[in-house]
């Protein structure tokens, strides 16, 4: 409870305080005096300011109160504060306030005043764009009210109302169904794609949809953009990227920051997904004009303060250039890699150039196994952006030729590197420790003398595959304790 009431904003003890002293939800003048109490000592709130002997002083005017009577005056003093939250909460949504509003007038027969708020929140509704679950819900209870006004007006009336209530039904439906679509395909998991096709909602929700377009296209973005996401992930065809970047272009201009920043991430993320299997020069320039999309709504917007996309105009990003690389040798087209390096290399950022060059080259020859010229490109790594990328390859590198030492001191930097910088992304950071925490693991069980080297392995390996937050190089150090279990459990 201390911790709670220090970590108060003045803003929130303010407004507190004013509900506390209203009569209609607080009766007890003892909580009063707690609450007044309390604030003198905001926000240093001790144990010893909650001592029974100090309650019993500031609020109960006595040298000593029972227990069982402090223990109640705190516990109503937190039920008064929930009630509080719950009264913020619904106060922030006006909409549906009126609605339940408009209900109670209904319910009373109070026709005047329930066909004026009708009229009113029927134009308000009519100009507001839902975007999330409470909008869609407040629409739908709203064409409830409706019906039931309709019903006893006129039959014609009371039609309209029904259709009216059964397409924002199909809307709140499929609105609801590509959340949680989408929600379950976020968990990199091919089976989940099996999961949504054989829901019998699945084909219903594309059918709704293509019926509508026309309908959701004017009147729900959301829906759009989810559904569009889905299509992409679902079926992973051209199409479906250019449907949403025409309906991009197309709504641009009217639709807000927050919209247009949820239109672009799924376009990026069908972009990423794609380079991982395509490697056509055709791809890559596609993802350079999209990229500039990027730019464009990175000016408008500061959702893209933590994103990786580099904020000059038309510079292809560097994450990507790396990512290119890096799927194309998993093709193995290091031919390609060569020619996309030299046409390419003036398409990153000036300052970014030499250290992308001299990291994606070393890419390239410790593909070949050429580790010493690797290392040579990798000293000369020195932007910021690139350096966790060049320590780590170097960490695979000394793991590789066994030197160990070496391996230990290029660790312990870039532990130090994660942890100083302010530049690192919160995600990127988290992923780097994973990485940090798992190459010790096997430094431990190559340097240990290990006894159980077999166990070890297989317990290594069972943490490494469980672990549900993804991290650098799982893939490569899974393959070192394959190699690790052949060489050194064979042996024995």
């Amino acid at each position: 409870m201390l911790e709670f009431l220090n970590s108060l904003r003045v803003k929130d003890l303010d407004e507190f305080g004013e509900f506390i002293n209203s009569p209609y939800f607080n009766k007890s003048k003892s909580i009063i005096r707690l609450f007044n109490y309390l604030k003198t000592v905001y926000p240093s709130i001790s144990s010893e300011h909650t001592s029974a002997k100090k309650i019993s002083l500031n609020v109960f005017s006595q040298r000593k109160t029972g227990a069982e009577n402090i223990r109640k005056l705190f516990s109503e003093f937190m039920k008064l504060y929930e009630k509080f939250i719950i009264q913020k909460a619904n106060e922030v949504n006006k909409t549906r306030n009126k609605v339940i509003v408009l209900n109670y007038f209904r319910l009373n027969k109070l026709e005047k005043r329930f066909r004026k708020g009708l009229t009113e929140l029927n134009k308000e509704m009519n100009e507001h764009i839902p975007v999330d679950f409470q909008d869609y819900e407040t629409l739908l209870r709203f064409r409830t009210e409706m019906i039931s006004y309709y019903c006893n007006v006129s039959n014609e009336s009371y039609v309209k109302s029904i259709q009216d209530y059964s397409k924002t039904g199909d809307v709140f439906y499929v609105y609801v169904k590509l959340c949680v679509y989408n929600s379950i395909l976020n968990v990199l998991d091919e089976n989940r794609k099996s999961f949504v096709k054989n829901d019998k909602a699945y084909p219903l929700v594309q059918t709704i949809f293509k019926s509508n377009q026309k309908f959701f296209y004017n009147n729900h973005p959301e829906i759009v953009i989810n559904y569009y996401d889905l299509m992409m992930r679902m079926n992973f065809d051209e199409k479906y990227l250019y449907q949403l970047i025409s309906y991009y272009n197309l709504k641009k201009k009217i639709l807000d920051n927050r919209l247009r920043f949820v239109c672009i991430l799924p376009i990026e993320g069908y972009l990423r997904t794609k380079l991982t299997f395509e490697n056509s020069e055709f791809s890559m320039s596609e993802a350079k004009i999209l990229h500039n999309m990027h730019n464009e709504l990175y000016v408008k917007t500061n959702l893209f303060k933590n994103n990786v996309i580099e904020i000059s105009e038309g510079y292809f990003p560097h994450d990507m250039f790396i990512y290119a690389i890096i799927n194309a040798l998993n093709l193995g087209k290091k031919e390609w890699c060569l020619d996309f390096i030299e046409k390419n290399a003036g398409s990153v950022l000036p300052q970014l150039k030499e250290s992308i060059y001299n990291y994606c080259t070393a890419l390239i020859l410790f593909f070949e196994k050429r580790n010493e010229e690797a290392l040579a490109h990798l000293i000369r790594v020195s932007h910021k952006k690139i350096y966790i990328y060049a320590r780590i390859l170097q960490l695979k590198i000394y793991f590789e030729r066994e030197d160990y030492r070496l391996a230990e001191y290029q660790l312990a930097a870039l532990k130090k590197f994660v942890q100083r910088s302010k530049e690192v992304s919160a995600r990127r950071k988290r992923k780097t420790e994973l990485f940090i925490r798992y190459y010790n693991l096997l430094l431990k069980l190559v340097t240990g003398g290990n006894k159980n080297i077999k166990s070890d392995i297989d317990e290594l390996k069972y943490k490494l595959n469980n672990h549900e937050e993804y991290f650098y190089n799982r893939i490569w150090m899974n393959e070192v304790l394959e190699r690790l279990r052949n060489e050194r459990v064979g042996n024995k």
